[in-house]
Order: structure tokens, then sequence, then C-alpha cells
């Protein structure tokens, strides 16, 4: 069943791989869950996901009623200050123009937490929109990433189980930034070293929406000896920045 959930999911992962997502070139942004975001594009405020009516993933910058913008289009003037986080959130600023309902028309920067924004559903990108290359659709995205049955499910379509071997990456100076120890080795003697998963636990997903796990691991040194150790990962960042390396299945 895993192998089957992989390449369904993964049958076009090396295409969206190349095309190192989320970027902005050429006046146009390219986003996590598979959407160009341009400028003269036409874009909906959807609904905020706070009990307040301010948007949690969308700063907009003018003194507007956000009580009247749910459902409301507007459009994209300019695209600026494209950047990612520490914790690899991209963001980028929307000069957007839209009418309220008396008619008046507004112009207001929006700083927009965009992958966030568009996932979870306050704003909402055409489907025509939606480039090549991107092999998740949005409710799989909606559900990534999880863990169900001892398995994790990464947004970047790798799956980690107990039994499963991965490897280490060289790290930063000998340490790593989306990797600690929590018991075990010092993080200094893990660069480049294989291990075992034993088993996944304390999945959670943090007020930015990062998703980390503690996995019990058996790591093979260098010299070939073994020792156990227990991490935790905010496995997608760690994926992404060569930290953990998943072989192909």
């Amino acid at each position: 069943m895993r192998n089957l959930f992989f390449v369904l999911l993964i049958g076009s992962f090396p295409a969206y791989a190349q095309q190192q997502v989320p970027r902005f070139e050429n006046d146009i942004m390219y986003t996590t869950t598979g959407y160009r975001i341009y400028q003269g594009q036409v874009l909906q405020f959807g609904n905020t996901v706070l009990n307040t009516r301010r948007y949690k993933y969308l700063n907009i910058k003018a003194d507007v009623p956000y009580g009247q913008l749910a459902g409301k289009p507007f459009t994209v003037k300019r695209l600026s200050d494209f950047g990612v986080s520490m914790f690899n959130n991209a963001y980028i600023e929307v000069l957007a123009l839209f009418t309220m309902r008396d008619g008046s028309r507004n112009g207001s920067p929006i700083h927009i937490a965009i992958d966030s924004a568009i996932r979870f559903g306050e704003l909402i990108v055409p489907e025509s929109d939606r480039y090549m290359g991107d092999p998740l659709s949005m409710h799989q995205y909606r559900n990534l990433p999880r863990l169900e049955n001892d398995t994790l499910y990464t947004l970047h379509g790798m799956l980690l189980y107990p039994g499963k071997q991965a490897q280490f990456g060289p790290g930063n100076k000998k340490s790593f930034r989306h990797i600690s120890v929590v018991e075990g080795p010092a993080s200094s003697s893990l660069p480049n070293t294989r291990f075992t998963i034993r088993s996944l636990q304390r999945f959670g997903v943090n007020e930015l929406n990062t998703a980390r796990v503690e996995m019990l691991i058996t790591v093979v040194y260098k010299d070939g000896s073994t020792g156990n150790a227990r991490i935790r990962a905010f496995f997608d960042e760690a994926l992404r920045n060569g930290e953990l390396i998943i072989p192909d299945e």
C-alpha cells in the first residue's frame, strides 16, 4: 500500500523537484502548491481561518473593512519583496486593486504567506493558473504532511516509516538547522552517516504550519559501529535543504 501511494503521489516528482519551488522569476511567482502568481492576474479573497475577521496569512496594509473581503476578487498590479522565511515558508508582497461594496476602488499592498494562504483557503487562485509539473492536487496538499498508521507522508512526497533507511546530509559546520538530537550522540558525529528509523513519535505542526516529528533511530557510524538516538526533525525543511536524504524506493 505504501508503494502504491508513493507511485501515485510521486509519478512526476522529478519534474517537480527540478522546478525549485517556491521561486520568483521573470515577474512570476511559482508556489509550492503548484500555482503561478503574476501581474494582471485576478485572484480572490477567501475566508479567514481565525475567529476574528482578520486574515492570518494576508497582511493588508490599507485600512479596509475585512468583513467585506471574503469572496471579493482583486487584481494583482505588482509583485515584490519575495522571500523565504527561516522556516522555509515563502512570502511575497502584492499590490492589489479591488472594489468595495460601495463602489469605491482600493489599492493596497498585501504581504502574503503565499502557500499557507492558498493551502488554508484565505487566497483563492484559479485552477487555470496551475502550472505543469506539479504532482500534488490541492486535496493531496491539504492533507500533507501527516502521520498515519506509523507512516509519515511528507510534502516532498517521501514516505518515512519504521525500518526505512535514510541518511544525514553534510550539515553546516558539523551541525544541522532543521534536525536536533534529543537523546544520543553529539550532532557533530552525524553528518553523512546512515540510519534506520525504529519508530516515529510526537508528530505535530507549529503555529507557522511547519511540521515536525521525533524519530527513534539506529545510526551506522563511519567506522561501522552502531548506536541509538532520538532526533527531532522539521522533516520537509530538512529534505529541502539536504540535511535529510531519503533514497528512492
